[in-house]
């Protein structure tokens, strides 16, 4: 996902398909680097959500989408973004699991998991 495009409906419906399942991140460009500031999924429709996004978030200037196969793959992405970027993030909550599918955040239990292992180091010290 090292592309970044200016985020502008024809910029947006020439490189994301009209189906696409995906992830995104959406920010802007400061001495040529990308700085996220939401990051989202569409498990049906990539390109009309990021539409939805060019026409109502000033502001952002730019976008990096992720077409994926599924839509876990999607869901695994989003939650990675946002346990990586969520202190800087316009989004306020934790990614939502996909409608009438039980997929766990990977990472939610990574990081448990990492918290308990310090917690334990901790005590034996």
């Amino acid at each position: 996902m090292n592309s970044t495009y200016e985020l502008t409906p024809q910029r947006v419906r020439e490189i994301v398909p009209q189906d696409a399942v995906g992830f995104y991140r959406l920010g802007i460009v400061k001495n040529d680097q990308f700085w996220p500031l939401y990051i989202g999924r569409s498990d049906r429709g990539l390109q009309s959500r990021l539409l939805q996004h060019s026409r109502q978030r000033p502001g952002v200037t730019h976008f990096q989408p992720a077409v994926t196969r599924t839509i876990r793959r999607a869901f695994e992405l989003e939650c990675r973004g946002w346990h990586l970027h969520g202190d800087r993030l316009e989004n306020d909550i934790h990614p939502a699991r996909p409608k009438r599918i039980g997929y766990e955040c990977p990472y939610c239990d990574l990081k448990e998991s990492i918290e308990e292992t310090a917690e334990k180091q901790g005590q034996r010290a």
